[in-house]
């Protein structure tokens, strides 16, 4: 398949998972290069958006990967958190909108109360209800009576 010339990704990954998930045992040289390499990928291509960081929670522990938005927007460049995924780019004005290309999970909502409980027709009482229960177990699963 064939691309058109000039298209673009939608959004290129610069997250080095290699050096951000192992960030505690690297020096502070690999880190500046990391950043260092993303800044200088970002400034070629303006108004591309890049993934640049991801942050959640998982079994109680909350995990980071790759830069934050916030650290990057005191940089100079426009950046977003959208469902733990942190995108930046170059602001420039033939930029397409991030929410062009991605759109927000909406928050988990609430189940739906449950319906009011009513009387059946024949108007049984909770005890009536036990009974008729523990007589059909005792019909269909008998325990006197049976040979061994």
């Amino acid at each position: 398949m064939k691309q058109r010339k000039g298209a673009q990704t939608r959004i290129l990954c610069l997250i080095d998972g290699y050096q951000s998930v192992f960030g505690g045992e690297l020096d502070a040289g690999s880190k500046q290069a990391n950043a260092s390499r993303m800044e200088r990928e970002m400034r070629a291509r303006p108004g591309q958006w890049f993934l640049v960081g991801q942050s959640g929670k998982s079994g109680g522990v909350f995990t980071r990967i790759g830069a934050r938005a916030s650290d990057l927007r005191g940089r100079g460049f426009e950046a977003v958190e959208i469902d733990g995924k942190h995108l930046a780019r170059v602001p420039h004005k033939s930029g397409v909108p991030i929410e062009s290309l991605v759109t927000r999970r909406k928050p988990p909502t609430a189940a739906d109360a449950l319906p009011s409980v009513k009387s059946d027709r024949f108007n049984w009482s909770r005890d009536e209800l036990q009974q008729a229960a523990a007589t059909a177990r005792a019909w269909l699963f008998p325990i006197e009576g049976i040979a061994v």
